[in-house]
């Protein structure tokens, strides 16, 4: 195409690229999905691995740059996902060092995501909306993001990030129940590595003990 524009750093003209979107989107967007770790951006590239999830990221930045709390209650403050992360350090259930804290961070953002796209169709109030928002949920968004968390356990020796036990485990296995509750069956059902995890957190002797005699709620 001679559009007298330079192509982009991997050589394809940015002509080709709008018009294999728009012929063929769903193969644009497999290759898109198939190239970074989440299908997702942004991205960061550090001793020779990927990294998604832009809070993820940000946090990372910021602990190399020594702006993050100094720990304990103080770090608190500035993280979103305050509660777990903070019990998950107080029982050293975080990573070795600023790297491995940030593919927990990531995978537990995948899990949020997942989240609100159940969240999205479970609270939706308009009959009309919520089918076609149930169907894209079912038929994309759930396999989807359960199919790459499957994956992501079997890459990881049996766990969501590091190859070892984190509160990323435990924060997907506390919200299972509720997650299956919007999406209307076990979200695990026909994925064995997330069945397979969430069963090995559950039988830890401390959690099977709070479950055996927890409060009987309805979520």
């Amino acid at each position: 195409m001679h559009n007298k524009k330079a192509p982009g750093p991997d050589g394809i003209p940015a002509e080709v690229l709008k018009v294999v979107a728009a012929s063929y989107p769903l193969l644009l967007l497999n290759i898109f999905s198939a190239s970074t770790p989440w299908g997702q951006t942004p991205v960061l590239e550090a001793n020779g691995l990927t990294v998604t999830r832009s809070i993820a990221i940000t946090r990372y930045l910021g602990r190399q740059a020594g702006l993050c709390g100094l720990g304990g209650y103080a770090k608190v403050q500035t993280e979103t996902i305050a509660i777990a992360q903070y019990l998950g350090r107080q029982a050293g259930l975080c990573g070795a060092d600023a790297w491995e804290d940030m593919r927990i961070d990531e995978t537990v953002y995948v899990i949020n995501n997942f989240h609100a796209e159940l969240a999205k169709c479970h609270y939706e109030r308009h009959e009309k909306r919520k089918k076609e928002v149930k169907g894209t949920l079912f038929s994309t968004s759930a396999p989807f993001y359960l199919a790459i968390l499957d994956a992501h356990v079997k890459a990881n020796n049996g766990y969501l990030a590091n190859e070892k036990l984190s509160w990323a485990d435990l924060y997907f296995a506390a919200i299972s129940d509720y997650l299956s509750s919007m999406y209307g069956s076990d979200i695990s059902a026909g994925y064995p590595n997330l069945t397979e995890l969430r069963e090995k957190i559950l039988a830890l002797p401390k959690i099977k003990e709070w479950v055996s005699k927890r409060p009987v709620t309805n979520v």
